[in-house]
Protein backbone atom coordinates (compact mmCIF):
# COMPACT_ATOMS: atom_id res chain seq x y z
CA UNK A 1 0.00 0.00 0.00
CA UNK A 2 2.72 2.46 0.98
CA UNK A 3 4.86 1.46 -2.01
CA UNK A 4 2.00 1.91 -4.45
CA UNK A 5 1.24 5.35 -3.05
CA UNK A 6 4.92 6.24 -3.28
CA UNK A 7 5.03 5.08 -6.90
CA UNK A 8 1.88 7.07 -7.67
CA UNK A 9 3.32 10.24 -6.10
CA UNK A 10 6.59 9.65 -7.95
CA UNK A 11 4.58 9.42 -11.16
CA UNK A 12 2.92 12.76 -10.46
CA UNK A 13 6.27 14.38 -9.73
CA UNK A 14 7.89 12.92 -12.88
CA UNK A 15 4.94 14.20 -14.95
CA UNK A 16 5.36 17.65 -13.38
CA UNK A 17 9.08 17.51 -14.13
CA UNK A 18 8.46 16.52 -17.75
CA UNK A 19 5.75 19.17 -18.22
CA UNK A 20 8.05 21.78 -16.66
CA UNK A 21 10.84 20.86 -19.09
CA UNK A 22 8.51 20.99 -22.09
CA UNK A 23 7.13 24.37 -20.98
CA UNK A 24 10.63 25.70 -20.30
CA UNK A 25 11.78 24.58 -23.75
CA UNK A 26 8.74 26.16 -25.42
CA UNK A 27 9.33 29.44 -23.59
CA UNK A 28 13.02 29.40 -24.52
CA UNK A 29 12.06 29.02 -28.18
CA UNK A 30 9.10 31.41 -28.28
CA UNK A 31 9.98 34.06 -25.69
CA UNK A 32 13.52 33.62 -24.34
CA UNK A 33 13.47 36.89 -22.41
CA UNK A 34 10.10 36.03 -20.87
CA UNK A 35 11.11 32.68 -19.39
CA UNK A 36 10.88 32.93 -15.59
CA UNK A 37 13.35 30.06 -15.15
CA UNK A 38 10.94 27.15 -15.00
CA UNK A 39 13.82 24.89 -15.99
CA UNK A 40 15.24 25.14 -12.49
CA UNK A 41 12.36 22.94 -11.29
CA UNK A 42 13.13 20.06 -13.65
CA UNK A 43 16.13 18.43 -11.92
CA UNK A 44 14.70 19.04 -8.44
CA UNK A 45 11.43 17.34 -9.38
CA UNK A 46 13.47 14.64 -11.14
CA UNK A 47 15.36 13.97 -7.91
CA UNK A 48 12.03 13.52 -6.15
CA UNK A 49 10.52 11.24 -8.81
CA UNK A 50 13.42 9.02 -9.89
CA UNK A 51 13.45 6.83 -6.76
CA UNK A 52 9.92 5.69 -7.63
CA UNK A 53 10.95 4.84 -11.18
CA UNK A 54 13.92 2.88 -9.89
CA UNK A 55 11.78 0.97 -7.37
CA UNK A 56 9.26 0.15 -10.10
CA UNK A 57 11.98 -1.60 -12.10
CA UNK A 58 12.29 -4.32 -9.41
CA UNK A 59 16.02 -4.64 -10.05
CA UNK A 60 17.38 -3.63 -6.64
CA UNK A 61 19.88 -6.50 -6.58
CA UNK A 62 21.28 -5.67 -10.02
CA UNK A 63 24.63 -3.81 -9.77
CA UNK A 64 23.97 -1.99 -13.07
CA UNK A 65 20.58 -0.80 -11.79
CA UNK A 66 22.12 0.41 -8.54
CA UNK A 67 24.89 2.21 -10.44
CA UNK A 68 22.28 3.78 -12.75
CA UNK A 69 20.32 4.98 -9.73
CA UNK A 70 23.34 6.43 -7.94
CA UNK A 71 24.64 8.14 -11.08
CA UNK A 72 21.15 9.49 -11.81
CA UNK A 73 20.90 11.02 -8.35
CA UNK A 74 24.40 12.52 -8.64
CA UNK A 75 23.73 13.81 -12.16
CA UNK A 76 20.38 15.34 -11.26
CA UNK A 77 21.78 16.93 -8.10
CA UNK A 78 24.57 18.46 -10.17
CA UNK A 79 22.09 19.58 -12.83
CA UNK A 80 19.99 21.26 -10.14
CA UNK A 81 22.97 23.44 -9.21
CA UNK A 82 24.03 23.96 -12.83
CA UNK A 83 20.51 24.84 -13.99
CA UNK A 84 20.03 27.30 -11.15
CA UNK A 85 23.37 28.94 -11.97
CA UNK A 86 22.70 29.17 -15.70
CA UNK A 87 19.00 30.13 -15.57
CA UNK A 88 18.74 32.26 -12.45
CA UNK A 89 22.17 33.59 -11.50
CA UNK A 90 24.08 34.25 -14.72
CA UNK A 91 21.40 36.23 -16.62
CA UNK A 92 21.44 38.95 -13.95
CA UNK A 93 25.21 39.45 -14.11
CA UNK A 94 27.25 41.61 -16.48
CA UNK A 95 28.80 39.72 -19.40
CA UNK A 96 32.35 39.89 -18.03
CA UNK A 97 31.29 38.36 -14.71
CA UNK A 98 29.28 35.66 -16.51
CA UNK A 99 32.35 34.76 -18.52
CA UNK A 100 34.52 34.53 -15.41
CA UNK A 101 32.03 32.29 -13.63
CA UNK A 102 31.52 30.01 -16.62
CA UNK A 103 35.29 29.73 -17.12
CA UNK A 104 35.85 28.95 -13.44
CA UNK A 105 33.06 26.37 -13.31
CA UNK A 106 33.77 24.82 -16.72
CA UNK A 107 35.31 21.61 -15.34
CA UNK A 108 32.43 21.16 -12.90
CA UNK A 109 29.87 21.78 -15.65
CA UNK A 110 31.62 19.14 -17.77
CA UNK A 111 31.74 16.63 -14.90
CA UNK A 112 28.03 17.15 -14.20
CA UNK A 113 27.13 16.74 -17.87
CA UNK A 114 29.21 13.57 -18.21
CA UNK A 115 27.73 12.10 -15.01
CA UNK A 116 24.24 12.79 -16.33
CA UNK A 117 25.13 11.23 -19.69
CA UNK A 118 26.65 8.13 -18.04
CA UNK A 119 23.55 7.75 -15.87
CA UNK A 120 21.31 7.94 -18.95
CA UNK A 121 23.35 5.26 -20.75
CA UNK A 122 23.13 2.91 -17.75
CA UNK A 123 19.46 3.70 -17.22
CA UNK A 124 18.72 2.89 -20.86
CA UNK A 125 20.48 -0.47 -20.49
CA UNK A 126 18.60 -1.24 -17.27
CA UNK A 127 15.22 -0.17 -18.69
CA UNK A 128 15.63 -1.87 -22.06
CA UNK A 129 14.20 -5.22 -20.97
CA UNK A 130 11.05 -3.63 -19.57
CA UNK A 131 9.63 -2.53 -22.91
CA UNK A 132 6.65 -0.20 -23.28
CA UNK A 133 6.77 3.29 -21.78
CA UNK A 134 9.81 2.43 -19.68
CA UNK A 135 11.89 1.59 -22.76
CA UNK A 136 10.50 4.52 -24.76
CA UNK A 137 11.30 6.88 -21.89
CA UNK A 138 14.81 5.47 -21.59
CA UNK A 139 15.52 5.97 -25.30
CA UNK A 140 14.22 9.56 -25.25
CA UNK A 141 16.09 10.30 -22.01
CA UNK A 142 19.34 8.97 -23.47
CA UNK A 143 18.93 10.94 -26.70
CA UNK A 144 18.29 14.12 -24.70
CA UNK A 145 21.20 13.37 -22.36
CA UNK A 146 23.55 12.99 -25.33
CA UNK A 147 22.60 16.51 -26.40
CA UNK A 148 23.03 17.82 -22.82
CA UNK A 149 26.43 16.13 -22.53
CA UNK A 150 27.69 17.30 -25.90
CA UNK A 151 26.03 20.74 -25.88
CA UNK A 152 29.27 22.72 -26.37
CA UNK A 153 29.97 20.82 -29.59
CA UNK A 154 26.49 20.98 -31.14
CA UNK A 155 24.68 23.70 -33.11
CA UNK A 156 22.27 25.82 -31.08
CA UNK A 157 19.26 24.67 -33.12
CA UNK A 158 19.88 21.08 -32.06
CA UNK A 159 20.27 21.87 -28.37
CA UNK A 160 16.63 22.98 -28.09
CA UNK A 161 15.57 19.40 -28.76
CA UNK A 162 17.01 18.06 -25.49
CA UNK A 163 14.16 19.55 -23.48
CA UNK A 164 11.58 17.98 -25.78
CA UNK A 165 13.19 14.55 -25.51
CA UNK A 166 13.89 14.54 -21.78
CA UNK A 167 10.56 16.18 -20.97
CA UNK A 168 8.75 13.52 -23.01
CA UNK A 169 10.78 10.78 -21.30
CA UNK A 170 9.85 12.09 -17.86
CA UNK A 171 6.18 12.23 -18.89
CA UNK A 172 6.34 8.63 -20.20
CA UNK A 173 7.91 7.37 -16.97
CA UNK A 174 5.51 9.37 -14.84
CA UNK A 175 2.53 8.06 -16.78
CA UNK A 176 3.84 4.51 -16.36
CA UNK A 177 3.97 5.01 -12.58
CA UNK A 178 0.52 6.59 -12.50
CA UNK A 179 -0.99 3.64 -14.37
CA UNK A 180 0.93 0.99 -12.45
CA UNK A 181 -1.31 0.91 -9.34
CA UNK A 182 -4.35 0.47 -11.59
CA UNK A 183 -2.75 -2.69 -12.99
CA UNK A 184 -2.80 -4.43 -9.58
Amino acid sequence: MVLSRFLYLSGIVLCLSGASYLLDTALDILAPQGNPGIGTLVPVLGLMGMPGLWLSLDRREDPAALAAYLLSMAGLAGLAALTFTVNRLLPDLPADQRGMIVAALGPEFTAISMTFLASAVLLCIVCWRRGGLIRLGAILYLMGAIIVGLRPFLPAALTAIDGLMIGSALLAWGWHLLMRPAQR
